[in-house]
């Protein structure tokens, strides 16, 4: 397991640092709420990009972030206005797609560039406001793909859909259902879509899933806001719990509302954790690939730690994505 002292403070006056991407330079981008992003450079300079706190009459809250090859970002906005939106080095945000089947599109989860360039994203629901949708009664979350300027739902149903990733070379999807608290896994069936699923790792009561990526050995890591847990599942679907801080009480708390469909945002919000302050998602990056990096919602600051081995896939990896 990690230690809370193999935690190293990361960056500073961030705010709502969600998700973290590395780039090719080594500097570290994470969203930045009623802003855009904050890119970290290497020497540790810490530079906010954008200054947009509204769109359409609603808060613009930057939550998974994409690094697009020409240098500009990507960013799920779960703000209410929702959509996929383009950042500029200089600042300037533009729509890149805001629309579904002519109407407005929800809350944006989480946003990822493909091996091959393709923009897939995720929303966690339909219901509107999302608080609504905070049960494991409820799944009407999907994944989607851009083609031809269009979204294309790829797989739906899903229990509060999250982060996501490929692996086989893009034939198999794993996604994060933050309330079924699991990991499901689709497999590609030739050029007619997805599978049914299955679920690849259900985890323990009060593991509610939120980051995920894959390390170089094939292994998936688990980011759980609420409870502050960090898993490693082998590709066996064997969880390890690696990390965690959750207070017993507000995690049980937590758990009532829920189950008895009261949970909010607050229970989001709010977190007694000290030193987690509700870690959301995980990367990896550093000169050996060899650092994690934890983003965390109620933080102004990333946490990092080291791995005795590399985590970051080579670039001749990519493929296995």
């Amino acid at each position: 397991m990690l230690k809370f002292e193999d935690l190293t403070r990361f960056g500073r006056d961030l705010s709502r640092p969600e998700s973290v991407v590395i780039g090719r330079d080594g500097s570290v981008y994470t969203s930045h709420r009623a802003a855009g992003v904050s890119r970290i450079a290497p020497d540790g300079n810490v530079t906010c990009i954008g200054n947009t706190l509204e769109i359409c009459g609603s808060a613009f809250v930057p939550n998974g972030i994409a690094l697009l090859p020409g240098g500009d970002i990507l960013i799920a906005n779960i703000g209410d206005a929702g959509g996929l939106w383009r950042l500029e080095n200089t600042g300037k945000l533009h729509p890149y797609c805001t629309e579904m089947n002519g109407k407005r599109m929800p809350p944006v989860n989480f946003v990822l560039v493909d091996d091959e360039g393709e923009v897939w994203f995720s929303v966690s629901t339909r219901h509107s406001p999302r608080h609504l949708a905070y049960r494991r009664d409820i799944a009407d979350g999907f994944v989607a793909r851009i083609v031809n300027d269009e979204a294309v739902i790829e797989v739906d149903g899903l229990c509060y859909t999250n982060e996501f990733r490929f692996a086989d070379k893009g034939k198999t999807l794993y996604i994060n259902e933050t309330f079924g608290q699991s990991v499901r896994r689709f497999r590609r069936r030739g050029s007619s879509g997805w599978d049914d699923g299955e679920v690849f790792a259900q985890l323990p009561q009060g593991s509610f899933v939120d980051g995920l990526e894959i390390d170089a050995e094939g292994c998936l890591w688990v980011v759980c806001i609420v409870s502050n847990r960090l898993y490693r599942i082998s590709p066996l679907g064997v969880p390890q719990l690696l990390l965690e801080e959750a207070d017993t009480d507000w995690l049980a708390e937590v758990d009532l509302a829920m189950r008895s469909g009261k949970m909010g945002r607050h229970h989001f919000d709010h977190n007694p954790s000290k030193v987690l302050r509700n870690i959301s998602s995980v990367t990896f990056g550093g000169p050996d690939g060899a650092t994690g990096y934890l983003g965390c919602l109620l933080a102004d600051h990333l946490l990092t730690f080291r791995w005795p081995r590399r985590l970051a896939r080579l670039e001749s990896d990519a493929g296995l994505r």
